[in-house]
């Protein structure tokens, strides 16, 4: 991911919007054909092991990948010498934007609706990072206590366990829209959105805890893949914005720590739970965790203007990149 913020530094919005196009689509389509492949193989073996003994040596398979990967250091390097033709086209970019921002100085009620949708201003630095962290546990908390609720879910409805795979492909298909679909968008709608979609969990969420049926939990899971992709679209760009702004991948580090958090601790404490109550609890568990994020959420949001921010941070932005052009 810091890869990226370090390209999102030296390119173009044409280039930046497509190299985070590949980016969401790369792993979307990885873990979309795994849940496919996943389906077909305990469909045709009647085994889940050999589906999970796959999976883990597809992660093995991809290791060696990892020693090919540029360092930081080298992707700065190279972005700083580019060809000359290419620091020229580049020049001329930020003269145009340049350009471009002085017009809309002079008319600032059109100025956020312009900015807003297509550009590269990091105008996700208006929102401070722990927002991002903060919602990053809250929906991969989320996602990890529903993933591992499936196996319990699809029992209790005399479903095969093989259908698990199919209903978190319609889940990941959900959340792979949702990201794709909040991220053209302005800052103030995508906090709309985000708003909405922390609301409507919330309360597709105590619907679990307090009726626990069976159906309504799988098709509420599978429905909340929509609005987690909203969120996670909204995190990734706050994350990528502070780094590639500041030059810091404490950010992008500090949020990958977080899902970490989310991913891999709650399957630790939700099996202690299991095994001594009931998966339902878990649903209790959630609905404060999700109350807790939303009121965090509008707590510090309504602190911050995004219009007014968004000025400042044009002005300080365009001042930045005149200095890094004179350079």
């Amino acid at each position: 991911m810091m890869q990226i913020s370090i390209w999102q530094k030296y390119s173009t919005e044409e280039q930046n919007n497509l190299n985070f196009k590949r980016f969401n689509q790369s792993w979307n389509f990885g873990l979309l054909g795994g849940y496919i492949i996943g389906f077909i193989l305990v469909r045709e073996f009647h085994n889940d092991l050999i589906a999970l003994v796959s999976a883990v040596t597809m992660v093995f398979i991809l290791i060696p990948i990892g020693f090919f990967v540029d360092s930081e250091k080298k992707l700065r390097s190279y972005a700083l010498n580019l060809p000359s033709q290419v620091q020229l086209d580049k020049k001329k970019f930020l003269k145009n934007k340049v350009e471009e921002y002085d017009s809309l100085l002079k008319k600032p009620e059109e100025s956020f609706s312009k900015l807003g949708k297509n550009s590269n201003l990091y105008l996700h630095i208006a929102i401070p990072a722990i927002i991002a962290w903060v919602l990053n546990l809250g929906y991969t908390t989320s996602k990890s206590i529903f993933n591992f609720n499936f196996p319990y879910n699809l029992k209790d409805a005399t479903i095969g366990s093989e259908w698990r795979y199919l209903f978190v492909f319609a889940q990941q298909l959900l959340q792979t829209i949702g990201l794709n679909l909040i991220g053209p968008l302005n800052l103030r709608k995508k906090h709309r959105l985000v708003q909405v979609s922390l609301l409507f969990d919330l309360i597709m969420i105590i619907g679990m805890a307090i009726f626990g049926n069976i159906y309504y939990i799988i098709v509420a899971t599978i429905m909340m893949g929509f609005t987690t992709g909203l969120k996670q679209g909204l995190v990734m760009k706050i994350n990528f914005d502070h780094s590639s702004y500041t030059g810091d991948s404490k950010y992008i580090n500090i949020g990958e720590i977080v899902a970490g958090i989310g991913f891999g601790i709650t399957p630790l404490w939700l099996g202690v739970l299991i095994n001594s109550t009931s998966y339902h609890w878990s649903y209790f568990i959630l609905s404060v965790l999700s109350a807790g994020v939303l009121l965090f959420y509008l707590i510090i949001m309504k602190k911050i203007d995004l219009s007014s921010t968004t000025h400042n941070i044009k002005g300080e932005v365009r001042s930045k990149r005149i200095g890094e052009d004179e350079e």
